[in-house]
């Protein structure tokens, strides 16, 4: 269990939020409540590690992962803390936060390749990649994690991205081939002829158009897609409607898709059947080709 605070918790806190994030809301007794109440509600997600770990250092990796631009309050209580203990946890190396990883979050993210391959070498080799990322090295890629959606959706968005990757490499095929993320069709040459002929033309094309969207949608579809936050918490933290929130996302979809379809056409000048086939191939698994955008 974290350690009884011998201090003020909201001096650590406030020391490490981001740029652009200040807690000129709250008071400092509701900040020091706050804190208490969200560090117990992540011990009590793992009762069964015995961690020395700090509670200071807690706090800080908490704080870092605020949102720059929202109120502090929003931002803490949108925290999902216990998937932010565990991943603190595993950034410390502690074998008990490593084994609940492996178990309770890794094994059900790789769950989501076996559509790919099913085979347990596949998958085994998938977790043993995947782990290699998040826990070695001098800043173990695991200290990426937001903590603003679940972490086994931010790890099965890796888990994705490094299955395309190795199917990619099995294949031979290009890395931006994974952005169609279209597996061979033999059933429609026509369309795998299209996806092979055109992938470096669509890559380059779709992220020029994330690259043009308004940064609040460019932001919006990051959080939903790459970081795995809910609509519903999107919509408390921009305190919006719910639907309102979808809309929104809908149309930063539709506007990456408009703008693809537009550079294809003024650069390339494909015909109109390739352009209604570059249509259905741009709509199949555009959240999962959008997350890889972000990930790269």
């Amino acid at each position: 269990m974290l350690p009884t605070p011998a201090a003020s918790l909201v001096a650590v806190f406030t020391r490490h939020l981001p740029e652009g994030v200040a807690p000129t809301g709250p008071s400092s007794d509701w900040l020091e409540a706050r804190l208490q109440a969200r560090v117990s509600e992540a011990a009590a997600a793992w009762p069964e590690l015995e961690l020395e770990l700090s509670l200071e250092d807690f706090v800080a990796f908490m704080a870092e992962r605020l949102l720059p631009g929202a109120p502090v309050e929003q931002g803490l209580e949108a925290l999902h803390v216990g998937d932010l203990l565990l991943a603190f946890a595993c950034s410390r190396k502690e074998p008990l936060a490593l084994r609940h990883f492996d178990e309770q979050v890794l094994a059900r993210a790789v769950r989501a390749a076996e559509r790919m391959d099913p085979s347990p070498a596949f998958r085994e080799e998938l977790a043993q990649q995947l782990r290699q990322k998040l826990f070695v090295g001098d800043a173990p890629r695991i200290l990426d994690y937001s903590g603003r959606g679940p972490l086994v959706g931010w790890v099965r968005a890796a888990v994705i991205r490094d299955a395309l990757n190795l199917r990619g490499a099995t294949r031979q095929d290009e890395g931006d081939d994974a952005l169609l993320d279209l597996p061979s069709d033999r059933a429609d040459p026509e369309l795998d002829y299209l996806r092979r002929r055109h992938q470096r033309e669509f890559a380059e094309c779709f992220r020029a158009a994330l690259e043009a969207l308004d940064p609040q949608d460019k932001t919006l579809l990051r959080l939903h897609f790459a970081d795995g936050v809910g609509v519903e918490q999107l919509a408390r933290h921009y305190q919006v409607h719910r639907a309102t929130l979808s809309r929104r996302l809908g149309n930063a979809r539709e506007a990456m898709v408009k703008h693809t379809l537009r550079l294809l056409k003024e650069r390339y000048k494909l015909t109109p059947d390739e352009l209604q086939s570059i249509i259905r191939l741009l709509r199949s698994n555009l959240e999962l080709r959008i997350s890889q955008l972000f990930q790269k």
